[in-house]
């Protein structure tokens, strides 16, 4: 199956496809990598689709790499029910300056009760240098946020996916949305919803948006979409810490074995910052 893909970045939508209710203004937000150096929207934060009926994409979400080798983070409820539902799950993958990919994902795992969850990709190859593609990864902190702080999140919720005779066009129009910490429930919102630790927010999460990271005013991620409500500004985001006890298979001195992303984090595979 042919894919086409249009690849938009965080300038003006243009007059056709106007820009959503609570999205920043261009250039005021970034992320950064675990070099310091700019995050591009599409290297290091990705659009996550479902195949349906083997002939259909469906995006379902946002999340972000957390390894240089494809790992990543993004809410447990974006890619649960797809995957229980037997559909392949896929990651649409930007290689700068301009090619792309997209890796189906062989690995999910997702937290008991956290609305979090992690994912791995088929090992991809860059098509310019024959070696394993390296992806961006974002920098993660665990550093406690409070009421009133500044927060911003980067997503893909402006998106359309269209199926012609030759394949599809996958056209991903990324933004950044800000708000404020309103509430902080360290022990979660409730018993079923948001069990685990998390934050109310004045920030528009958009359908599509859940699962991408959040940053406070340090520029590091800590945390994930959870959830918004149409029409209102009240949303809920879930804190990052609780991936750090999920584990991946990985390919080891003793073969394939198990570890978690806080070993990752410990041997610097995954960076986690003050």
């Amino acid at each position: 199956m042919s894919s086409m893909a249009s690849y938009g970045n965080s300038t003006p939508v243009p007059p056709d496809r106007p820009r959503l209710r609570g999205e920043a203004p261009p250039g005021l937000y970034g992320f950064e990598d675990e070099n310091g150096a700019p995050v591009v929207g599409g290297e290091g934060i990705i659009p996550i689709l479902e195949l349906i009926d083997d002939s259909r994409y469906r995006f379902i979400g946002t999340g972000f790499f957390i390894t240089d080798l494809g790992v990543f983070a993004t809410a447990k409820h974006v890619i649960a029910a797809p995957h229980q539902n037997g559909n392949q799950i896929y990651i649409w993958n930007i290689i700068l300056p301009n090619e792309w990919m997209i890796r189906p994902v062989i690995q999910i795992n997702c937290h008991d009760t956290a609305d979090l969850a992690v994912g791995v990709p088929s090992l991809a190859i860059n098509p310019e240098t024959k070696e394993p593609l390296l992806n961006a990864r974002v920098r993660l902190t665990l550093r406690a946020h409070t009421h009133d702080d500044r927060v911003s999140t980067f997503a893909y919720p402006n998106t359309e996916i269209q199926k012609t005779e030759e394949g599809h066009i996958l056209d991903f129009r990324p933004g950044f949305y800000e708000g404020e910490i309103l509430e902080c429930f360290p022990n979660g919102r409730d018993c079923v919803l948001l069990p685990g630790p998390c934050f109310r927010t004045s920030m528009i999460i958009h359908h599509g948006a859940s699962g991408g990271p959040v940053a406070g005013p340090s520029g590091r991620v800590f945390a994930v979409n959870s959830t918004g409500f149409d029409g209102t500004d009240d949303s809920y985001i879930s804190q990052i810490d609780g991936i750090l006890s999920l584990p991946i298979t990985m390919e080891g001195d003793h073969g394939a074995e198990q570890i978690t992303i806080g070993q990752l984090a410990e041997q610097g595979i995954v960076t986690i910052d003050p």
